[in-house]
């Protein structure tokens, strides 16, 4: 789906449920392009499917980010980089497991794509993300809200590492001029999302 001339989100129908699905964001700068999030493992012809789909070139892909550590966000992650030749990492975190090329953190304007920003939304996870869009007014969220139903919907509990801190990541962005939302789990939202989020923690 285009959001605009430099985004797109993608529909991976997972391979584990096939009533769910993940929402990763590519991103186009410059002659650069950004995959946000990489569904789940074993998905990699599903996100190339996905590509081909919109006429885009999953080939092309010049970095990966990663809003956090989850299973279904790393996902696989490690098949694109066999696949699509120097592509780069991008993550707020970084281990022995995994290679980061670039560290981000909290307010970082991202490295080729100047009108991104870095929020760090804690909580989920204890390195968790979130981008900003700044002239689209758009929050890509990962997995700090989810989307049923054309609803916002808080995180299950249950899957927060924090849960105060994650309700003090809500807070922060909903200070937040944000007209749209892309969530991992629910794709997107138009609207006043920014009154949302305080009715949602209120």
């Amino acid at each position: 789906m285009k959001v605009n001339d430099n985004i797109y989100m993608l529909k991976i129908p997972s391979s584990l449920n096939p009533d769910e699905f993940t929402y990763p964001v590519i991103i186009f700068n410059k002659g650069k392009t950004l995959l946000v999030d990489c569904a789940y493992p074993g998905e990699f012809n599903a996100i190339r499917t996905a590509f081909y789909k919109e006429g885009l070139d999953i080939n092309y892909l010049s970095h990966i980010l990663l809003t956090h550590k989850g299973f279904d966000n790393l996902g696989c992650a490690k098949e694109i980089i066999k696949n699509v030749p120097d592509v780069k990492v991008m993550a707020h975190w970084s281990d022995d497991k995994f290679s980061v090329d670039i560290k981000l953190k909290d307010k970082d304007i991202i490295p080729n794509f100047e009108n991104i920003k870095v929020i760090s939304t804690p909580g989920h996870t204890p390195t968790h993300i979130s981008l900003y869009a700044l002239d689209e007014e758009l929050l890509i969220a990962g997995n700090l809200l989810n989307i049923e139903c054309n609803l916002l919907q808080l995180t299950n509990k249950g899957l927060n590492f924090d849960n105060e801190t994650y309700l003090d990541s809500l807070k922060k962005v909903s200070r937040l001029s944000i007209n749209k939302i892309i969530s991992y789990h629910g794709g997107m939202l138009e609207g006043t999302i920014s009154a949302g989020i305080k009715t949602l923690i209120s």
